[in-house]
């Protein structure tokens, strides 16, 4: 996971919009929604506006992705991650199990947010492939 998509992360445990978020940072209107789609990268000014806008985000896990999202009085908080196909969790638990137990609603939320989201990418997956499989039956059909 790239600085972007754990920018990504942090919007969608916001709650915030992508717009919001531009907004908040001084970003120009639709600026990080098409670095996220192209995967590019994003210049220091713009990170230190965003620690700046949002001083609970933890620069060690926006730079780096170690430790937790948020700082908590010199203390990570437990923040899940998605990852290509699985959910690996960061925090007092190993990787690739899942946070409960002591984990905040805020967390929690958080975390239902980004597997909703990955439900729905997969979903897309889903029906494109039905598609893809519908058109070779119908070309196999044919001949």
């Amino acid at each position: 996971m790239n600085t972007i998509q754990r920018i990504k992360n942090f919007i969608d445990y916001k709650g915030i919009s992508i717009r919001a978020f531009e907004q908040s940072v001084e970003m120009s209107n639709g600026s990080f929604a098409s670095q996220l789609k192209n995967n590019k990268t994003i210049g220091v000014d713009k990170l230190e506006n965003i620690l700046h806008s949002y001083p609970e985000i933890n620069p060690n896990w926006l730079l780096t992705g170690n430790g937790g999202m948020l700082k908590d009085d010199g203390k990570s908080v437990n923040q899940s991650i998605i990852g290509n196909d699985n959910v690996q969790a960061m925090g007092n638990s190993k990787a690739g199990e899942h946070c409960y137990y002591g984990d905040s609603p805020d967390i929690l939320k958080a975390q239902i947010n980004l597997l909703n989201e990955r439900i729905k990418e997969k979903d897309a997956q889903i029906k494109e492939k039905d598609t893809q499989i519908n058109k070779l039956l119908s070309i196999l059909s044919n001949h």
